[in-house]
Order: structure tokens, then C-alpha cells, then sequence
């Protein structure tokens, strides 16, 4: 339409109907939408790879879309789609499992709440003395009376 109305301009122009500037301004028009149709042109060339890209589809030719583009009204069952929601989001199995992960750690340090002791006994033989040797090792962490309540106040935090 933008050609034929400058091929019209440039008529009125030669049969003195009409100035200079309306035939300039109906070139530029025409400018102006050749340069539309390329960068829409690039545009969708550029989409096309991307969704190639995207798909993995590397020799896909673009096409025209068929069929109905309106949604179909379809009933849709809301707690059955919101409980697959729940049971299939990455995000929210992560988020469980940092939550498991926490009250593990909780557990631990509220088990490690009083120091352990421990004990070791060995026996054995001096050869220069030909006497038997028994010894027995008790061990507490000092201080005795540490309850863990830091680790324990950090692990629920």
C-alpha cells in the first residue's frame, strides 16, 4: 500500500497537484516500514534459533502454527494439581531437606549435651623387670559441666 501510495504522490508531483514534501514524506513512509518488515524479519529469525537452541532441535525449519489458538475450557481438579505441586517442586524438596538436615543437627548437639567419658586399659609385660603391667586411662573433657548450649541454641536457630 506504502508503494502505491508513492507511486500516487510522484503522479500528483508531475501533474503539479501536489508539493515536494508530500511526496518526500511518502518516501520516507515507505523507508520507515521496509526497515519494520527487516527488523521483524531478524526478530523472528533470531526466536527461531533460540527455540531451537532451547529444544535442542537444531535442524527445525520454521513453520506456520495450525489449529485454534483459544484455549479449551478445561475443569481442572485445584487440590489434586496443588498436591502434585507439592510433591514435584524441586524447591520445596530442597527446602525439606535442609529442614530434615537442621533437625538432625538439632538432635546431635542436644545429644552431645553432656561430655563423654572415656575410658582405655591396657596390659602388658616389663622385660628388664619380668613384672605384669595393667593400665587403666579415664578421660572427661574439660570444663566437666559443659552443656552444649551453644551449639544447641545455633542448631535450633
Amino acid at each position: 500500500m506504502t508503494e502505491k501510495g508513492t507511486e500516487i504522490s510522484r503522479r500528483r508531483k508531475e501533474a503539479m497537484e501536489t508539493s515536494q514534501v508530500e511526496l518526500l514524506q511518502a518516501e520516507v513512509q515507505m523507508a520507515q516500514i521496509d526497515v519494520a518488515r527487516k527488523q521483524a524479519k531478524i526478530a523472528f529469525t533470531g526466536a527461531w534459533h533460540e527455540l531451537m537452541a532451547t529444544t535442542g532441535v537444531l535442524n527445525m525449519q520454521p513453520s506456520s502454527l495450525n489449529g485454534d489458538l483459544k484455549p479449551r475450557a478445561i475443569q481442572l481438579d485445584w487440590d489434586a494439581t496443588y498436591q502434585n505441586m507439592l510433591s514435584s517442586s524441586p524447591e520445596l524438596n530442597a527446602a525439606r531437606s535442609r529442614v530434615q538436615r537442621a533437625r538432625a543437627n538439632q538432635q546431635r548437639q542436644e545429644a552431645q549435651a553432656i561430655p563423654k567419658i572415656t575410658t582405655k586399659m591396657g596390659a602388658g609385660s616389663d622385660n628388664a623387670t619380668g613384672s605384669g603391667l595393667i593400665n587403666l586411662q579415664i578421660g572427661a573433657p574439660v570444663p566437666v559441666f559443659n552443656q552444649n548450649s551453644g551449639n544447641i541454641s545455633a542448631a535450633y536457630a
